[in-house]
């Protein structure tokens, strides 16, 4: 992304009011334990790691929209 990166976009998106309760789901290459736990502690709701199925996408949405049809918030 031209500008900044995710992590600056979380960080960006969970500090203000306005957009603190939607859910971000981060994509990225980095696979190890730490950069996924790293994402979820920023305020992450689901860190997926690329290449990814169509399957699994699916499943992490599907997830994410009924959390957030319980009332829940990440």
């Amino acid at each position: 992304m031209p500008g900044m990166d995710g992590w600056q976009v979380l960080r960006i998106l969970k500090v203000d009011e306005r957009t603190a309760a939607i859910p971000v789901a981060m994509f990225s290459i980095k696979m190890e334990v730490r950069d996924k736990l790293h994402g979820l502690q920023e305020g992450a709701f689901d860190y997926i790691v690329k290449p990814f199925s169509c399957e699994d996408l699916l499943s992490r949405v599907r997830r994410i929209f009924a959390t957030l049809g319980r009332g829940a918030t990440a």
